[in-house]
């Protein structure tokens, strides 16, 4: 539970993180500079404007249908939020989560603040309007203020997230998958026969070179690809200062053949392999040789296996136990 609570990922503590819509958990979901104070301290005062113009936005009439339900649904997501950091909220999530695993996505407290998110945009423009002379006084100055408002608010992305600009200084862009993957892709959902595919080696994550040496670490990308269930290491590993801490994965048929695994991320050599596999569920087994351990070979030969696909990239195999 505490690898997924809110953090505090500026100098002015968990709290005025999630406030000012960060808390994030994932320390590398963070844009650079992020952690500023003088950032920090103008994403506070800009929320703290956002939450003010929201609520003259509420006073005024005829009051939107939707406001009440966007006010709720921002303070139950904060609630969420700050839950997962403070023991007895901890203790709650976790006495939901045990009685019925359906709860188990509220652990990751952040992802709740997207209501709030919405509430804050509408009112930034509540806060403008307020500040251009929506109440009817001294309209010209008024006006003039609301418009050096706007501006700024424009700006503020900019000035408050300088990390962010430009796609993160190019560091945000997508990544195209070798052209190997999708003939692999084909091969596989054009067979009707039911069966997982296992992905190996058992990581959740790949590497893929894009040049200049620099190489981009992703989710398998095996999980989004194939028609078909893909078996594959769902347990989440998250650093905590010194320490690498495992959050156990949820797929039963992951957990089967988790024991399968040796050392070196790919399954142990034995003779009842693919009947060990087959009965898990696997019709399909895919290697992912660039990202094979050094000096870790897969080990698949004998009955039980066909060679579907033999490239330099993946090796596709069909159990045929």
């Amino acid at each position: 539970m505490d690898l997924f609570a809110a953090r505090a990922d500026t100098p002015l503590g968990t709290a005025a993180s999630l406030l000012s819509l960060g808390g994030i958990w994932n320390a590398r979901a963070v844009p650079p500079g992020f952690a500023e104070p003088a950032g920090a301290v103008g994403r506070l005062l800009l929320s703290l404007a956002a939450l003010a113009g929201w609520g003259w936005l509420l006073a005024r009439r005829p009051r939107p249908d939707w406001a009440v339900g966007l006010t709720v649904s921002a303070v139950l997501g904060a609630a969420v939020a700050l839950a997962g950091t403070v023991e007895p909220g901890r203790a709650l999530l976790r006495a939901l989560i045990g009685l019925w695993p359906g709860f188990g996505p509220l652990r990751d407290g952040h992802l709740y603040l997207a209501p709030l998110a919405l509430l804050q945009a509408v009112g930034v423009a509540g806060a403008v309007r307020w500040l251009a002379g929506a109440r009817g006084e001294a309209p010209a100055r008024y006006r003039a203020a609301g418009a050096v408002a706007g501006a700024c608010a424009l700006a503020a992305p900019l000035v408050l997230l300088p990390g962010l600009a430009w796609g993160a200084w190019g560091a945000l862009r997508p990544v195209e998958y070798p052209g190997e993957w999708t003939r692999v892709q084909q091969l596989v959902n054009a067979d009707p026969v039911e069966g997982a595919l296992l992905s190996l080696p058992w990581s959740a994550y790949r590497g893929f070179p894009r040049g200049g040496g620099e190489v981009t670490v992703v989710l398998d990308p095996a999980t989004k690809l194939f028609d078909r269930p893909v078996v594959w290491n769902d347990a989440l590993r998250v650093r905590d200062g010194d320490r690498v801490l495992v959050a156990e994965g949820e797929d039963p048929s992951a957990r089967r053949v988790a024991p399968l695994m040796g050392a070196d991320a790919l399954p142990t050599p034995s003779p009842g392999l693919a009947e060990r596999l087959a009965e898990a569920g696997v019709r399909y087994v895919l290697v992912d040789r660039a990202n094979l351990p050094e000096g870790a070979e897969p080990a698949f030969a004998g009955p039980g296996f066909a060679v579907v696909h033999d490239g330099p990239l993946l090796l596709l195999l069909k159990v045929t136990e």
